[in-house]
């Protein structure tokens, strides 16, 4: 390896493993590998929720199975559109479960998007039938779809007429419609394949040693990748356990590691910034094996703080909408902080450089990168180089060691009087302010620089916009520094904890 290439993703696999073995669609689609492991081991527990209840995966595979047959029943087959927004649970993970045995490609959505936003999932997905659990979901969707559409709740109760033929699936088997995050632009529907799911399990299961002994606590949503990509596929493929948190409150989370005897913990750093202040947690997340946070980038200084408070050295990962993962920093060896650590098993990565030729936009290859976007070829075109590679719009830099580090999006870069700008590079600098809480940085139009460079600043104290331009002038270049300063009460993230800068206003 040459000094700034990233890390061969073998790094991640332990000592003496036959790297020549490894095909991560091996067992070809989620519902042939999962159910091969419930044969193995029918009694074994796959979920639990906090009030104690649980199910197995023989209970799994046959209340899957019954649903299944309700939902043909409905009507509904391969290559339909079934849109899921509902709390986590037993239920929830059964409709999840008994959709992909269909073939059915499944539409999940935040439970708390409003009626312009499910309309716009709606329209664009035109599902067939809708599981939901709050009325006002009920509403916004029966409205959006003109009532031709079948909403049930998370019990699917549908009489069965049917016994379906189940687990066809393969690698290319449509199987999620998945829209992203929105940070930077309107959602788009990624389409992954069973295949892309696979891989991306499996390679996690591999990187990050996740055996049948493991139980996840797991507090993220089940309508994003984090919690369903990573945290459910995860689980069901390596017979490990989850329980079902529904969300996130550091009490409830310590307690359910000490009661169920949980191992790992998945989180965004919103949730690792609010355990920090957690000291009472500290006897429970020393007992976890592994804790692992992704969806955003971790601040080194918080990745610092947990690590002191509780001896846990996060492993910070890096995935997408429309890749599911794609790096990590290794279980074994050194967890970098500030960086997302090389590609995962199966993954191929490149840098498009940029003038100074060591920065570039990351470009990603692999069986877990999906085929394109619902109903947007020309937004699929565009997302692909000629010799087809998946430009992420995410940029990096490698260290010579071959960590990855993520320095922004190219779709955030501000170009201030002729310069490039990384907006993550100084809201990192900010950050370290003791009078201030939170900080997103944008560029904003100007006749003069082209951008200014403008620091929306969550403050925490009695702070001035003097103060945190002459502190900027310790740390930055002139070009990098803020000469916009903007006070607010919070700054609006996603579901995940992104900042959604298309929503700051100069």
């Amino acid at each position: 390896m040459t000094p700034n290439e990233p890390r061969s993703w073998k790094a991640h696999l332990p000592p003496g493993f036959d790297v020549e073995a490894i095909d991560v669609l091996a067992q070809e689609s989620l519902p042939k590998a999962w159910t091969k492991r419930w044969a193995l081991e029918a009694r074994a527990i796959v979920a639990l929720m906090p009030d104690g209840s649980r199910l197995s995966a023989g209970e799994l595979e046959d209340r899957s199975r019954q649903v299944a047959g309700r939902l043909a029943s409905a009507g509904m087959g391969p290559g339909d559109r079934i849109l899921i927004s509902a709390s986590a649970s037993l239920d929830l993970l059964v409709v999840y479960v008994a959709a992909h045995r269909l073939g059915l490609i499944i539409v999940p959505m935040n439970t708390s998007y409003g009626p312009t936003e499910v309309r716009a999932i709606v329209t664009n997905t035109t599902p067939s039938m809708a599981v939901v659990d709050d009325r006002d979901s009920v509403r916004s969707i029966d409205d959006a779809a003109d009532g031709h559409i079948w909403i049930v709740g998370s019990d699917v109760s549908i009489p069965t007429s049917e016994d379906p033929i189940l687990d066809k699936s393969d690698r290319t088997t449509p199987a999620l419609i998945c829209h992203t995050s929105g940070t930077t632009g309107v959602p788009k529907g990624a389409v992954l394949t069973s295949g892309n799911l696979l891989a991306s399990a499996e390679a996690v299961r591999l990187a990050w040693r996740w055996t049948p002994d493991d139980r996840l606590a797991l507090a993220l949503p089940l309508f994003h990748l984090h919690g369903l990509g990573v945290g459910i596929n995860g689980t069901l493929l390596s017979g490990a356990s989850a329980i079902l948190l529904g969300q996130f409150e550091p009490k409830s989370l310590g307690e359910a590691i000490a009661d169920q005897s949980a191992t790992m913990f998945f989180g965004v750093p919103t949730m690792y910034h609010r355990l920090a202040f957690s000291p009472s947690l500290s006897q429970s997340l020393r007992s976890l094996r592994l804790c692992v946070s992704g969806s955003a980038p971790l601040p080194s200084e918080l990745h610092g703080r947990i690590k002191e408070a509780f001896g846990q050295a996060v492993l910070e990962r890096y995935g997408m909408t429309e890749t599911v993962m794609n790096l990590s920093n290794p279980y074994d060896g050194e967890r970098r902080a500030g960086t997302v650590g090389f590609p995962l098993p199966g993954v191929e990565m490149r840098l498009e450089s940029n003038n100074n030729g060591v920065d570039g936009e990351i470009q990603l290859r692999g069986p877990n990168v999906f085929r394109g976007y619902w109903n947007q070829p020309g937004a699929t075109s565009e997302s692909f180089t000629s010799d087809g590679w998946f430009a992420s719009g995410d940029l990096a830099a490698v260290d010579d060691d071959g960590y990855v580090q993520i320095v922004g999006r190219s779709k955030e870069l501000i170009i201030s009087g002729g310069y490039n700008v990384y907006p993550k590079e100084i809201e990192d600098i900010l950050r370290a302010h003791g009078g201030i809480e939170d900080v997103a940085v944008l560029g904003v139009p100007s006749e003069e620089w082209g951008e200014t460079v403008t620091a929306v600043v969550v403050a925490n104290g009695s702070i001035t916009a003097d103060s945190i331009i002459e502190f900027a002038a310790q740390h930055l270049a002139p070009y990098k520094r803020p000469r916009i300063v903007r006070f607010v009460e919070t700054l609006p993230r996603n579901a995940l904890g992104k900042v959604q800068k298309d929503l700051l206003t100069a």
